[in-house]
């Protein structure tokens, strides 16, 4: 039997220090994409059960512009190889309740679903958040749900 949890979801307000430059993304179909990655949303989620400890999620998002397009006859929907020049760094976010996290958002996957009416290849970008907690004021800190065991 494992544990419920009731997920309490909460979308939160919070400022951002910093922010990501335009990555390059060279496409093994010649296609040649700028993506320049943003946080857009934060919500708690709820509380670990071991340590009562807030849990937030990320949401990301991207602009995007064509720095040049092959126009060809593709296959849809493909995993494009691409070549990522330049990284986003970690980005510290104040968020309102207090906590501060340091935020990464990461591209994962670019994949082509289709062609525009102009033929002009469209793509779907995936962008995951590596998140770190840097501090979370105690009065958040709820009780463990219940106790955890160490083994030695």
């Amino acid at each position: 039997m494992g544990i419920v949890l009731s997920i309490e979801t909460e979308i939160m307000s919070f400022e951002v220090e910093g922010e990501c430059d335009w990555t390059t993304a060279e496409l093994e179909d010649g296609t040649v994409l700028a993506i320049k990655p943003y946080i857009g949303q934060i919500a708690r989620v709820g509380y670990d059960p071991n340590t009562g400890v807030p849990i937030y999620a990320v949401g990301t998002g991207f602009q995007l512009r064509y720095i040049s397009v092959q126009k060809r006859n593709y296959v849809f929907p493909e995993l494009v190889k691409a070549k990522i020049s330049g990284e986003c760094p970690w980005i510290n976010v104040k968020i309102d309740d207090g906590s501060i996290l340091k935020v990464k958002p990461n591209i994962v996957s670019i994949v082509r679903i289709g062609v525009d009416p102009a033929g002009v290849p469209q793509y779907m970008i995936q962008i995951q958040a590596a998140i770190q907690v840097q501090k979370i004021p105690k009065e958040l800190i709820k009780k463990p749900a219940h106790k955890t065991m160490m083994h030695t």
